[in-house]
């Protein structure tokens, strides 16, 4: 199915059948019982630039719809083959979304109220995480009817 028929189908092309991916380039596999999310940023030194990080290999944007979550994948660095540790973002997206705190929107805006950073906006919370290869920000968005997650994965230097 091509990659315009799958996103209308809300069944996205996972990170793993890109053709960067499949053509050759070495993977890594990585599996995570539970990802660790703090509050805290070890890597604010990203951000200094004022622009999109050049280090932002992909992100992905999430709603949950009442049943379940739709996820679409967007890729930062078109030209460069760094996505041979696409099995390591799947694995952490897979991951996140099987924690109690992803069972839903009311779950998850328990969790963010009581855990995760907040911001300016009283509906939105941010999370950081780290694997191997990769920080992460996770953008948490606790409105209904809205893109409530988003998780944008930065190569370590």
């Amino acid at each position: 199915m091509d990659e315009a028929l799958r996103d209308a189908n809300r069944c996205p092309l996972p990170l793993a059948e890109w053709a960067a991916v499949k053509n050759g380039l070495s993977q890594q596999q990585t599996d995570f019982e539970d990802p660790l999310l703090t509050t805290s940023c070890t890597f604010e030194d990203l951000f200094q630039q004022g622009s999109r990080p050049a280090s932002e290999i992909a992100y992905s944007r999430s709603d949950y719809d009442g049943w379940k979550w739709w996820t679409t994948w967007h890729q930062c660095q078109k030209d460069t083959p760094v996505l041979e540790v696409a099995r390591e973002i799947d694995a952490f997206q897979n991951a996140l979304f099987q924690l109690p705190e992803f069972r839903n929107l009311d779950t998850l805006t328990r969790f963010c109220r009581g855990y995760a950073q907040p911001t300016s906006e009283p509906t939105e919370f941010n999370l950081y995480s780290e694997t191997a290869h990769f920080y992460i920000w996770l953008r948490l968005v606790t409105r209904h009817r809205d893109y409530n997650a988003y998780v944008h994965y930065y190569l370590k230097g």
